[in-house]
């Protein structure tokens, strides 16, 4: 009889998960797509790739182009990957009510749904690892919550998968990986050494860290863009807009649409972006092989002679990034397609209309504040030595270090910081550690055949 309670449970659960992603695709087809979305889908069609974005995403989405070209594939993928995560974090609770709960929570929290339409790599990145956790957790639950794994070592096949292109999805993700990495060993080999695990968690890092650029050059031959140039002059043209002084490198005088006084009256420190690519079509920079290496120089000899206004310009960026001050409005939701010569145009159906309405109303509200989510991420951290089992408090402590970890950077290599996307993987990482951390709050005795 209780088995049977349970196949119902599990079947029910299974039916609300596809219906939660049924609306999903309905109220979001064919997908909301940006520029940045309608270049890759451009170099998906043409089978030419380029690292500006993640060329392994273009790559997908030419393999889904093969059976229906368009984004409604794409769409349909990272939809699966949400709501199979729901599936598995619901399963994995024991109390029927808490699982109620999550549902209700994946169904309607507004800081899944406001991107969740958008077709473009930081979504996709957020999915594929909040699947891998959920992974972990299932099989945490599965075995009792002792020596997860043991039972499941296949699994770190998916799961290893998920955290790899994840992280190929979006650059300043390794740092974010390196916790995942180790509940990703410590759950399916509880029986090694700590020193094989540790050397097993290095290893998966330094081969998705390494094993990126190789897959882009040799085997998509990926045209490489040196995007990290635009970190480079986003510093030197504020400490050359602030001081006045020379500190580009000759190399890019080289270059005569190269106007420093265009410069000083368009700089914008919050947004380097629009000054790059500007609506007077000026070519600051060529992204090339010599204008990074040179504007390298320049920015660790900036970093030498002004290192205390370089803190200050960061640590201004960083406020704003924060949303602690305003000055712009942070882009914290997408539900529409970008004009493009496809056809593609988003159906104004009801139940969209009814999601847009909903989220453009809630621009104010506390949890699309962007220091929210930072603040608790570090919040949740000491909160693991209140977990009690091991397991729970492994994969609690790695995936809320992660969701802080993934933010750290933006300190210093942000160039656009009014667009709620960039924490996205946070409020995931967030919303995963509550979840874990209810669970082990739960009796420790698991229903028969669960």
């Amino acid at each position: 009889m209780e088995q049977t309670k349970v196949i119902i449970n599990k079947n029910l659960l299974l039916l609300l998960c596809f219906t939660g992603f049924l609306l999903n695709y309905l109220t979001y087809f064919p997908g909301f797509m940006s520029p940045d979305s309608f270049d890759q889908f451009g170099q998906a069609l043409r089978g030419e790739y380029d690292d500006w974005h993640p060329p392994v995403m273009a790559y997908v989405w030419r393999l889904m182009n093969k059976i229906e070209e368009g984004p409604e594939l794409m769409l349909a993928m990272q939809l699966a990957l949400l709501w199979l995560s729901c599936y598995l974090f619901c399963i994995s609770i024991r109390s029927s009510v808490w699982r109620v709960v999550v549902f209700l929570a994946f169904y309607s929290a507004p800081f899944i749904h406001n991107f969740a339409g958008w077709i473009i790599k930081d979504m996709i990145m957020a999915f594929s690892w909040l699947l891998a956790i959920a992974i972990l957790f299932s099989i945490i639950h599965r075995n009792g919550g002792e020596d997860g794994g043991r039972r499941s070592k296949w699994l770190v096949i998916p799961v290893g998968l998920l955290l790899l292109y994840g992280c190929w999805l979006r650059y300043n993700a390794i740092v974010a990986l390196l916790p995942l990495s180790v509940a990703l060993v410590w759950i399916f080999w509880p029986e090694k050494t700590r020193k094989t695990k540790i050397l097993y968690s290095m290893s998966f890092v330094l081969l998705v860290y390494f094993g990126q650029p190789l897959f882009n050059k040799y085997f998509l031959k990926a045209h490489v863009n040196y995007t990290e140039a635009q970190i480079y002059f986003h510093d030197l043209a504020a400490i050359f807009v602030k001081t006045g002084d020379n500190v580009f490198p000759d190399y890019l005088y080289e270059n005569p649409e190269f106007d420093t006084a265009y410069i000083r009256t368009h700089y914008d420190p919050l947004d380097v972006t629009a000054l790059l690519w500007n609506p007077d079509h000026k070519t600051l920079l060529h992204y090339n092989k010599e204008t990074v290496n040179s504007m390298k120089s320049a920015w660790f000899k900036l970093l030498k002679e002004y290192p205390m206004m370089y803190i200050k310009h960061r640590v201004y960026i960083y406020k704003y990034f924060l949303a602690l001050e305003k000055k712009k409005d942070l882009q914290y939701y997408y539900i529409w397609m970008h004009p493009n010569d496809y056809g593609f145009k988003v159906y104004e159906t009801t139940l969209y209309r009814k999601y847009a309405n909903s989220i453009s109303a809630q621009k104010n509200k506390i949890y699309f504040q962007t220091w929210f989510w930072i603040f608790l991420n570090i919040l949740l951290l000491p909160l693991c030595f209140l977990v009690r089992d091991r397991n729970y408090r492994l994969l609690y402590f790695t995936v809320a270090l992660s969701g802080f970890l993934y933010t750290a950077p933006q300190i210093i290599v942000a160039n656009y910081v009014t667009d709620f996307r960039y924490i996205y993987w946070s409020c995931f990482a967030c919303f995963a550690s509550v979840i874990i951390f209810l669970a082990d709050r739960m009796p420790r005795r698991l229903s028969a055949g669960n």
